[in-house]
């Protein structure tokens, strides 16, 4: 981690993004640590057991000394195992929540470019005029306006959304196809994941064109290539907060926090 004079400056959007991307990693890591933590603390409680004098372990069974033994050799059944066994849920879960993350992100983001640029809140923009009367104050008017204006733009998919902001505003979120594209994909495997239980259909194979997984099959995903993932979408972040940063002149006075 850098220094914080040399730590570049975000938009609020942006932080939270990354911030909420750090603590995913590091809960995983943790689990992993403590679960190895907790094995190597039970082999040593067996061990301390099975050193006793007979006369001090004349109630543990047969079948207890058995799990003891094998407790204390580092044969058996250890939590780290029973936590690497649901790694596919793990990487399910991870998936969506990093998916939904940089999702947000972009939602954040938009809210933030139209209250700084409140002149690209066009007069289709409107409100009811009971609503309006019923703010207080400029401020929550245009606030009002923006939230109806960005959840309008978030029930687009991402293409409509990129087609919209680059038609209307001239910005786009991905500067390149392969990243759109990418990107595209993981929202897919995002939705067919919250919907479907992960079992691919026939929209995941229509918008997914190289899907190796046919109609019926679960979809196989690996933590490795979701950390390469979100490696991805964090340099998407950076990339479109600075672009935005030069369009639109967001505030970007947040630093990455310390842990």
């Amino acid at each position: 981690m850098p220094n914080e004079s040399e730590q570049v400056l975000l938009s609020v959007p942006a932080r939270r993004f990354l911030d909420d991307s750090r603590s995913l990693t590091t809960f995983i890591l943790f689990m992993i640590k403590n679960m190895k933590r907790l094995d190597d603390a039970l082999g040593m409680i067996a061990k301390v057991a099975l050193s006793l004098p007979d006369e001090n372990t004349t109630a543990i069974d047969d079948v207890t000394k058995a799990a003891l033994s094998e407790r204390a050799a580092g044969t058996g059944g250890t939590a780290l195992g029973t936590w690497m066994s649901y790694v596919p849920l793990q990487s399910e879960l991870f998936l969506c929540r990093m998916t939904d993350n940089f999702l947000t992100y972009i939602s954040e983001l938009l809210t933030l470019i139209f209250s700084t640029r409140q002149e690209m809140l066009t007069s289709k923009d409107t409100i009811g005029v009971k609503e309006a009367l019923g703010c207080a104050t400029r401020e929550e008017l245009i606030g009002l306006l923006t939230e109806r204006k960005v959840l309008s733009l978030s029930f687009k998919g991402l293409k409509d959304l990129q087609d919209d902001l680059t038609k209307k505003h001239k910005f786009v979120l991905f500067t390149d196809t392969p990243d759109f594209d990418r990107a595209s994909v993981l929202i897919e495997k995002r939705n067919l994941f919250t919907h479907n239980r992960g079992y691919v259909n026939r929209r995941y194979r229509d918008h997914v064109k190289d899907a190796a997984e046919a109609v019926g099959e679960k979809l196989a995903i690996e933590m490795s290539d979701l950390l390469d993932d979100l490696d991805f979408l964090t340099n998407q972040v950076i990339d479109i907060d600075d672009r935005a940063e030069v369009k639109f002149k967001i505030p970007r006075n947040e630093r990455v926090r310390d842990e």
